[in-house]
């Protein structure tokens, strides 16, 4: 088998020089640095949580719950947990006329299922 730079079984590598130094950083500045960003991160969150409860929302601009309720459901959650943040969010939005209308609507679908004579 040969490669661009020689055979795999030769033992000679033109990329690699002896002797070369690396600069390697130690792990304990590594995770002063992780922990430098982390609180970094977690403060600017926090901000923004308190911006947006702070700020009256615009007429076109979602309410925090809302917002927060979105979130909710694009993070790693299960079926039943999405579902159930949804349907909260959809009965704080919805108005009493769809509301009344959405009701009416389910009657007619129960009505017209088999078997609805029975239960009535």
């Amino acid at each position: 088998m040969m490669t661009p730079q020689g055979s795999l079984t030769s033992g000679s590598f033109s990329e690699v020089e002896i002797g070369k130094t690396f600069s390697v950083k130690k792990p304990h500045t590594i995770d002063k640095e992780l922990k430098v960003k982390r609180e970094k991160e977690l403060k600017q969150r926090q901000k923004e949580k308190e911006k947006l409860k702070s700020e009256p929302p615009a007429e076109d601009e979602p309410h925090y719950s809302d917002v927060m309720a979105q979130k909710m459901t694009s993070k790693k959650l299960s079926r039943k947990e999405k579902r159930l943040a949804v349907r909260e969010a959809i009965r704080k939005k919805i108005n009493p006329d769809l509301k009344q209308e959405l009701k009416e609507l389910n009657d007619k679908i129960k009505a017209s299922k088999p078997g609805a004579l029975r239960r009535q």
